[in-house]
């Protein structure tokens, strides 16, 4: 009987070591380790969106105002010469190509038979030319055969004829107050050939003044 006793009580302690040994097994948990947790944790709450773009301002470039060559004053440049008719004041004085004669040698031979002949292949050319002195009634101007010129196609000038005898109505050497007007003729020898021609004056202490004869 007390073998008996015995036999149960180790039994049970069997049984009792058998049970605790069987709930130290571990629990598994769906709980979030605390390195997750602390990964997660760490992550930004909120998207992380994608930088703009810097697009860089272009600055619109400067167009160079292109400024409009001036118009030359009619009769300031032999490319650019005043017409028949037209007044160009200079020297003092208003100038103006009246009209022309072309050509003039029976004229020049009718003033007299020794006036010089044209060479062969040319001729006499008389311009007729008035000008007014601008100045003041007490002051004079000065006008003379020798400052007119005259160039053409060819690119030749010539100088004006100074000595005709016999022929009337020529410029003259003339001293003249101002308000007055002075006219009359100016020949010139150029070829027969010569087109596009023009009348040039020249003054001693200022730019030349162009007159077209066409």
């Amino acid at each position: 009987m007390k073998n008996k006793f015995l036999f149960l009580i180790l039994l049970s302690i069997l049984v009792i070591v058998q049970i605790s040994c069987g709930s130290s097994a571990p629990i598994v948990s769906t709980a979030t380790s605390p390195a997750e947790s602390s990964i997660e944790d760490s992550s930004p709450t909120e998207e992380i969106g994608e930088e703009p773009i810097a697009i860089p301002t272009v600055e619109p470039t400067a167009i160079p105002t292109v400024k409009p060559t001036p118009t030359a004053q009619l009769g300031t440049r032999r490319d650019n010469p005043a017409p028949v008719g037209s007044t160009i004041t200079i020297d003092d004085m208003e100038l103006q190509v009246i009209t022309f004669t072309r050509p003039a040698d029976s004229i020049v031979k009718a003033g007299n038979m020794f006036n010089t002949d044209p060479e062969t292949g040319k001729e006499y050319l008389f311009v007729e030319i008035t000008a007014k002195c601008v100045k003041d009634s007490t002051e004079s101007c000065s006008i003379s055969v020798f400052n007119f010129k005259m160039v053409g196609s060819l690119g030749i000038k010539y100088d004006a004829e100074w000595f005709l005898s016999g022929v009337e109505g020529l410029l003259e050497d003339t001293d003249f107050y101002g308000g007055t007007l002075v006219s009359g003729n100016v020949a010139f020898i150029v070829g027969i050939d010569e087109t596009d021609l023009l009348v040039i004056y020249e003054p001693f202490f200022q730019d030349p003044a162009y007159f077209d004869l066409d």
